[in-house]
């Protein structure tokens, strides 16, 4: 199977993370690996429009997979905005469903229903609206129709980032397996996510205030008890 992984970065430390991520599935492909995914494309978000992939994500899967598999993983900077390289994707995701994607669909305002994603959002509780772009990455893509196989994840710099990206990881691509191999949805994914992980479930309109639930116990969440903070430059 494949999987796409958009990143939106401002210094360095989601690229990274999404980068290593490809590269390592596809290693692991090339020595015979385990893993379901056997192929990884990695783009800034940005260049969505250039690769065409909503209008891929549109249509249903040429491999025999149930849905497309989607890794996002976003830094937020400044007073909650989003990175220089992620904008472009966020102000589009955030305007209604274009017509062009609409066509055909079942519900107009779902073109994603062909798709299956997790998000790892990188931010900092020091700074007001902590993760605020992988909120509303997260929430966006889930009103689009997309199929949530995990939970949100947020890593908090305050922190450590690795007590909560190291779980992501552990655990990202046998979610996806499973939500893009059966079609079955995966909304809670107890047993996939291990300790240190701070999962959250977006209910509502979180753009200017995030408060969002919290889905479950981790090492971050004292840190993010009424979700201040952002992402910091150093994301």
């Amino acid at each position: 199977m494949h999987v796409t992984i958009l990143y939106g970065s401002e210094t360095g430390n989601a690229e990274s993370i999404a980068k290593d991520l490809g590269k390592s599935i596809n290693e692991a492909a090339k020595e015979g690996g385990k893993s379901e995914f056997t192929t990884a494309n990695v783009f800034e978000m940005n260049q969505f429009k250039r690769k065409k992939l909503m209008e891929t994500w549109a249509a249903s899967p040429a491999n025999g997979m149930a849905r497309h598999a989607l890794i996002v993983v976003c830094s937020t900077t400044g007073n909650g905005d989003a990175p220089e390289n992620a904008g472009r994707f966020i102000r589009f995701i955030k305007k209604p469903v274009p017509e062009s994607l609409s066509k055909g669909c079942a519900d107009p305002t779902k073109p994603l229903t062909n798709v299956a994603y997790a998000t790892l959002g990188l931010g900092d509780t020091n700074y007001d609206q902590f993760c605020a772009s992988g909120k509303l990455l997260d929430r966006k893509l889930n009103e689009w129709g997309a199929v949530r196989a995990l939970p949100l994840v947020c890593a908090d710099e305050a922190t450590g980032l690795d007590s909560a990206v190291e779980p992501f990881l552990d655990s990202v691509l046998d979610g996806l397996a499973h939500a893009c191999d059966s079609g079955e949805r995966k909304d809670e994914v107890d047993d996939a996510l291990g300790g240190g992980v701070a999962a959250v479930s977006l209910t509502q309109d979180e753009e200017a205030d995030p408060k969002p639930d919290i889905g479950r116990e981790s090492e971050c969440s004292a840190a993010i008890d009424e979700e201040k903070g952002s992402g910091s430059p150093s994301e």
